[in-house]
């Protein structure tokens, strides 16, 4: 009998830590889902996040922008680190199949759609934000909805600020994504990002 429950025991040991890693894992940022439509699985809003590198210049990051999206929007969430407060904050999202960057107007952060400016440089910094996220409506993207496979084009900007005692010592411009370099002299962040088919979506 002792050996027996010994045995038992060892069972429902490893069964329990099997069932602990699994839900662990639940809640980790995953990889992007594939866009080949007929190999993906509906996905959870939070098993379909996409995390890429905030970068305040071409080989240093401090932070990171989350993407994810549910069946009406499109979620870009900036994310900071190491002191930086969001000062400014601006996103837009393209079709990835018909958009194409061709001129700096493009990649201006003020004339992208979805921005918002969190405060006055006079005001105190160490009340700034070091996370702020923008719902992008999902109809609001020519030719994209809420299904496995469709990918989105998005560029994501802030400006970051570092203070000490409420007084600012640092600013950076900072781009979400890969760097990429348009006409040989301007830096910008690209996301390619593929949109999750949503359980319950049809």
């Amino acid at each position: 009998m002792k050996t027996i429950s010994k045995s038992i025991f060892h069972v429902l040991t490893i069964v329990s830590a099997a069932l602990l890693m699994s839900s662990c894992e639940k809640s980790v940022i995953s990889k992007q889902p594939s866009a080949n439509a007929s190999t993906v699985d509906a996905l959870t809003y939070e098993e379909q996040a996409y995390e890429v590198p905030l970068h305040i210049d071409p080989n240093a990051t401090d932070g990171s922008v989350v993407v994810n999206n549910d069946d009406n929007y499109l979620y870009v969430t900036y994310n900071t680190q190491n002191g930086w407060k969001i000062l400014a904050a601006q996103t837009k999202a393209k079709n990835a199949l018909t958009y194409v960057v061709s001129s700096n107007k493009d990649i201006s952060p003020g004339q992208f759609p979805y921005k918002r400016s969190l405060t006055n440089v006079a005001d105190d910094i160490s009340s700034l934000p070091d996370t702020y996220t923008f719902a992008i409506p999902i109809s609001a993207i020519e030719g994209i909805q809420a299904k496995k496979g469709n990918q989105v084009k998005i560029y994501a900007h802030a400006t970051l600020v570092r203070s000490t005692d409420g007084v600012t010592t640092e600013s950076q411009s900072a781009w979400a994504g890969e760097m990429k370099n348009f006409d040989d002299h301007k830096l910008y962040g690209e996301i390619i990002y593929n949109v999750a088919e949503i359980e319950g979506v049809k």
